[in-house]
C-alpha cells in the first residue's frame, strides 16, 4: 500500500494515532508533537501525518522537518507556513499510516496488533480478551476483559509466556494473587 500524499484521503482503518497536537512552536507554522509512546524520537522516520479533529474530514500533511526537543517532537509540515495555520491544528490527533511503522523483531509486537486476541491461561481455559494496553513506565499493561472482570496484566517475561499476533492468542501464568487482586468485590 502506498502512503497518502498531502491532501489525500485515507482509510482510517489504514492508520494508527501516534500523538497529538499540543500547541504551535515559534512563528514559522512550527507544531509541538506530543507522542502517546512518550518517546518523540519514535516519531522522526514519518514522512506524512494524518490530523484529525472532531467533527472535520481528516487532513493528510507532508513532513518537512521533524526533531526533538525534551519530550514533544517539534514537527514543520509543507503545508503549513505561519503560526495561526499552526494553531489552528492545535488539538488535533496525530495518525500515521501503518505501513510506515518501523518493522519489528520477531520478539516484538504493537500494541493493536494484540487488541481483541484471547488470553490463555496455562491449562488452556480462556481469561478474556485484550481489551487496551497502557503504559506505568516500568512495563506495559495488558487491559483484559472477561466474564464481568476486568484484570490488568504486566507484560513482563514471568507472566506472559507468549504472545502470538497471529493466532490471536495470548498464554499467561499469573503470579500468585495477581488475578486475585483484580475480582471485583
Amino acid at each position: 500500500m502506498n502512503n497518502p500524499s498531502a491532501g489525500e484521503t485515507v482509510n482510517p482503518s489504514d492508520c494508527l494515532q501516534v500523538a497529538y497536537i499540543s500547541k504551535a512552536h515559534g512563528i514559522k507554522g512550527e507544531l509541538k508533537v506530543s507522542p502517546y509512546s512518550g518517546d518523540p524520537g519514535d516519531l522522526l522516520d514519518y514522512k506524512v501525518f494524518v490530523f484529525s479533529r472532531e467533527h472535520q474530514k481528516p487532513q493528510t500533511y507532508t513532513i518537512e522537518q521533524c526533531r526533538i526537543h525534551g519530550k514533544y517532537a517539534i514537527v514543520r509540515l509543507s503545508e503549513v507556513g505561519d503560526r495561526t495555520m499552526a494553531e489552528g491544528l492545535v488539538g488535533s490527533t496525530v495518525w500515521v499510516n501503518k505501513s510506515e511503522m518501523p518493522k519489528l523483531d520477531d520478539n516484538e509486537f504493537y500494541w493493536h496488533q494484540m487488541e481483541g486476541s484471547t488470553v490463555l491461561l496455562e491449562d488452556g481455559s480462556a481469561l478474556g480478551k485484550v481489551d487496551s494496553f497502557f503504559s506505568t513506565g516500568a512495563h506495559d499493561i495488558m487491559v483484559v476483559k472477561g466474564q464481568g472482570q476486568e484484570y490488568l496484566i504486566p507484560v513482563i517475561d514471568q507472566v506472559v509466556k507468549d504472545l502470538d499476533p497471529e493466532a490471536g492468542t495470548v498464554l499467561v501464568t499469573p503470579t500468585p494473587g495477581l488475578l486475585d487482586v483484580n475480582e471485583k468485590s
